[in-house]
């Protein structure tokens, strides 16, 4: 999977049950009547019977219930989750036609309902396909969890033209969401420095060989100069990154530094005899000052160590460790 994409897909993941919280906390709450419901119903003959006092009451808060939200809304919010799991490359086709027939199904449900408002039988057929609906919903992001953090490709199917970069992040506290940030990163420098060496992305995009977000770890393949040159930036910035993570200096302190500056220029001196045009030299300045504006906060929290191709770039000490909780309790009490 091309890195962008995989990035793209990994956002979606990550944020879906945030985005789709209040209708999937409204249909969770209307589950919630489900087996009192269930429990009455034995006392119904048929639709013209008469129904007692509890079944009514049942049978009132649901109409209460469903009132509050106007099908429109309640259609637009089934479909935007659809929207999503059908954006997802991960999930199979199957399951996605699959899913639209349960999202179909539930919205017609939901419609029935309203328009016999007095029909317990409906009820229960929503009831159904509420359950089924969110089942479905549970077993495919799962599925699509555990496919986007354990990727792989055979290493043999890497052009010639191509170099691989491994990188390996050890951090106490781990999410998809920060995870993705910083491959963000990544694949934005490789990028703008794409740009300024005036090659197409499609034509050399960034793909994953392998990547397992749990353990924070990626194996990543580009076009060999850009690939070499974000190494030698990475690895230019690797103290600096530590100092600004433990709080050594402050990021108005590392822009001010001459060493930063000679790295820069270091960098911009090797990206011409990689062949890039003098006049793109601006736009590498450009993406290099990106990257290190951004590399620290783009890190996972808690991040400990750092390695890339197996060489570390930093490792915090336990003293280093304390000084950084230390600071951030600081800050938290400011």
């Amino acid at each position: 999977m091309v890195l962008k994409k995989y990035i793209e897909e990994a956002l979606v993941i990550d944020s879906f049950h945030e985005k789709h919280s209040e209708i999937l906390s409204y249909l969770k709450n209307f589950l919630e009547s489900e087996q009192i419901f269930i429990d009455h119903l034995d006392k119904l003959n048929s639709l013209d019977s008469n129904i007692d006092t509890l079944t009514k009451e049942i049978l009132s808060n649901m109409v209460k219930y469903m009132s509050s939200y106007k099908p429109f809304s309640f259609f637009e919010k089934i479909n935007a989750i659809y929207s999503d799991i059908k954006e997802i490359e991960s999930i199979n086709s199957e399951k996605k036609d699959f899913f639209y027939h349960i999202t179909e199904k539930l919205c017609d449900s939901f419609s029935n309902c309203r328009i016999y408002p007095e029909s317990p039988f409906l009820y229960l057929i929503l009831l159904f396909e509420i359950q089924k609906f969110l089942s479905e919903l549970k077993s495919i992001m799962y599925a699509a969890e555990q496919t986007i953090n354990n990727l792989s490709l055979n290493q043999h199917k890497v052009d010639t033209n191509n170099s691989i970069i491994d990188i390996y992040i050890i951090s106490e506290k781990e999410s998809l969401d920060s995870f993705s940030s910083f491959l963000n990163l990544i694949n934005n420098l490789y990028s703008g420095l794409l740009q300024a060496f005036e090659i197409h992305y499609d034509d050399y995009p960034l793909n994953i060989i392998n990547i397992q977000s749990g353990s924070v770890w990626t194996k990543l393949f580009g076009n060999t100069n850009i690939i070499e040159l974000i190494k030698d930036l990475i690895f230019g910035l690797g103290h600096y990154i530590r100092d600004l993570q433990t709080g050594k200096i402050s990021k108005e302190e590392f822009d001010n530094r001459i060493d930063k500056a000679q790295a820069l220029l270091d960098l911009r001196t090797k990206a011409i005899q990689l062949g890039v045009d003098e006049k793109n030299i601006l736009l590498i300045d450009k993406v290099f000052n990106q990257t290190i504006n951004n590399i620290s906060k783009s890190l996972p929290k808690s991040t400990t160590e750092i390695l890339i191709d197996e060489k570390p770039l930093f490792s915090l000490s336990d003293k280093e460790l304390k000084m950084i909780e230390e600071k951030k309790k600081l800050m938290n009490n400011n």
